[in-house]
């Protein structure tokens, strides 16, 4: 999901970025 991908740089709040970062990490897909 790009979209995920999208939020992730952008978040809208600090929390928001780290669950974010910890998705992305459990999921095993770095995103460059």
């Amino acid at each position: 999901m790009k979209t995920i991908s999208r939020v992730e740089i952008v978040p809208v709040s600090t929390k928001d970025a780290v669950s974010g970062e910890r998705e992305t990490k459990e999921c095993g897909a770095p995103k460059v």
